[in-house]
């Protein structure tokens, strides 16, 4: 989306120059939070894991 905003502004000759700015950022985020809940998961999932295991071998 940052490359087609880039070609937007281009075209509308440097007029929206803040666009490709606020996709970049909104990207950046979206990327930060799902890494966050990638974490969140995985930290569950060992969680879970290692409850299993402490159930097993009881």
């Amino acid at each position: 989306m940052t490359s087609l905003a880039l070609a937007v502004d281009a075209f509308s000759g440097n007029r929206l120059s803040l666009l490709p700015t606020g996709f970049g950022l909104a990207g950046m985020l979206f990327l930060f939070g799902a890494a966050f809940y990638l974490g969140r998961e995985v930290w569950a999932s060992v969680k879970s894991f290692e409850a299993e295991i402490e159930e097993e071998m009881r």
